[in-house]
């Protein structure tokens, strides 16, 4: 299941794959993961030039190498510097054609699909030189759409108003809704791709983020206290029968509600192991009923 990529020519997989940490500590031997994926039909694939110090774009590069180019669209991401002292903010001219020329030779490819400034300042709508280099680089073939990745919608509404972004990531799902305050008409309006992450909120959408019953130690307990605790588990108790309705597990019905939305391009939930990889792929052109999404919005009406 594919949908255009807002006006940019690009078609999509519903499901893609957030590759945040991959190659990390606690991601690793997840290549055989990506391999299934590609051969599930799942071609987006999101990543940054940091993420776990660069080791998500060379495993990436490492399965990519197997595949023939068309049939992955590649979303990577630069703006900062990762040094002794910790991350930093750059989205200089000279940092984003050195950032470009890196995650290239990582992911073994010689143009990106989608390029995005991560986690941009508040004011980067003043920095016309940077949008102008994008334009010059979407020109020359070297990508072909670029965007941000951010948070907020105003914020998102006010870049694709004053750029040529067309590409934007941002954070939607049950738990987070304000996307929909606007900026998924301006979306719609403007031709722009939209990357959903975060879109299990932080695994709270999943069968096993709540314990009824949890012990004195459970990490989620002690976090969170116990009052709030039990706040979240009485909503995870009200949304997870219709989630998991008609069969769909809880994942696949996070997902297909986010899908409900035809300005979403991809959702991207993070990999994990090959056997979420399925889980996530059977959720590609499940949809709720209209009376399961009245349902939801009238519990999560302030979530």
């Amino acid at each position: 299941h594919y949908r255009p990529f807002g006006s940019t020519g690009i078609q999509v997989s519903e499901i893609g794959v957030g590759c945040g940490g991959l190659g990390g500590e606690r991601k690793q031997g997840l290549e055989p993961a990506l391999d299934r994926a590609l051969d599930l039909g799942i071609n987006f694939f999101d990543t940054c030039d940091t993420y776990a110090e660069s080791r998500s774009e060379q495993t990436l590069g490492r399965v990519f190498r197997r595949h023939p180019r068309d049939r992955f669209v590649v979303c990577t991401k630069f703006g900062g510097i990762i040094d002794d002292n910790g991350w930093r903010r750059d989205i200089s001219i000279p940092h984003l054609h050195e950032a470009f020329a890196a995650s290239c030779r990582r992911l073994g490819v010689d143009y990106f699909d989608i390029y995005l400034v991560h986690t941009p300042p508040r004011d980067i709508a003043r920095e016309q030189d940077l949008f102008a280099e994008l334009d010059k680089m979407k020109d020359q073939g070297k990508i072909r759409a670029y965007g941000l990745s951010l948070e907020k919608g105003d914020f998102a509404t006010e870049i694709v108003n004053a750029t040529g972004s067309r590409a934007i990531e941002i954070a939607f799902s049950l738990m987070a809704q304000d996307p929909r305050r606007g900026f998924l008409q301006t979306a719609r309006e403007k031709g722009v791709g939209i990357v959903t992450k975060s879109p299990l909120a932080g695994g709270f959408l999943s069968a096993s983020f709540i314990a009824d019953n949890p012990p004195p130690d459970n990490p989620r307990l002690l976090k969170l206290g116990r009052e709030e605790y039990e706040r979240q588990a009485a909503l995870h108790r009200k949304i997870r029968p219709i989630l998991t309705a008609g069969g769909r597990t809880m994942v696949q019905g996070a997902l297909a509600w986010l899908l409900s939305f035809p300005e979403v391009s991809t959702v991207i939930p993070g990999i994990t192991s090959l056997a979420r990889i399925e889980e996530t792929a059977g959720a590609a052109g499940l949809r709720l009923a209209p009376a399961e999404l009245a349902a939801l919005d009238a519990i999560l009406e302030n979530p």
